[in-house]
């Protein structure tokens, strides 16, 4: 697992019909120019007949939240939800450039400069960067399952 990614498939006891009308009465579209939605506005994206794209509305910037794509399929004792948990391109561009630029300066230092203690410390730097994320994204993956899951398994609606 190099870049922070979750795949996973849940057997729903609900028809897909059911799956979209639950979806939809807690997912607004992503617009700049609305104002904020009551609390009952749990997610941002989009839905379609058999799939969608969703992530966890949030209040403050926070760049380690999933971009959750699912689709899902009838069966014969309700639906089959494919689930994939992804970190949004900006955040994985912003892991890719800091890691990748952590690399080179570190042997740049170690080759070049023949700086060893600083090739050490520019590896570490990128190093953590790289482990916040993924700790990070743990985190948010499972706030944001979890969340999906109660909304799918509700009585209500």
């Amino acid at each position: 697992m190099i870049f922070p990614r979750k795949r996973e498939t849940v057997v729903l006891p609900i028809t897909t019909d059911e799956v979209l009308i639950k979806l939809a009465r807690v997912t607004r579209a992503v617009s700049l120019l609305t104002k904020k939605e009551g609390p009952q506005h749990l997610f941002n994206g989009t839905i379609t007949n058999a799939q969608f794209t969703l992530s966890l509305r949030i209040d403050y910037p926070n760049n380690y939240i999933p971009l959750i794509k699912g689709r899902f399929e009838d069966s014969s004792r309700g639906c089959i939800l494919f689930l994939s948990y992804d970190l949004f391109f900006s955040s994985l561009l912003f892991l890719v450039f800091w890691s990748v630029l952590s690399v080179l300066i570190s042997l740049f230092l170690f080759f070049y400069a023949q700086e060893s203690t600083y090739a050490f410390i520019a590896l570490s730097g990128g190093l953590a960067n790289y482990v916040v994320t993924l700790m990070n994204f743990k985190k948010q993956f499972f706030q944001s399952k979890q969340l999906l899951l109660d909304v799918l398994v509700s009585e209500d609606g």
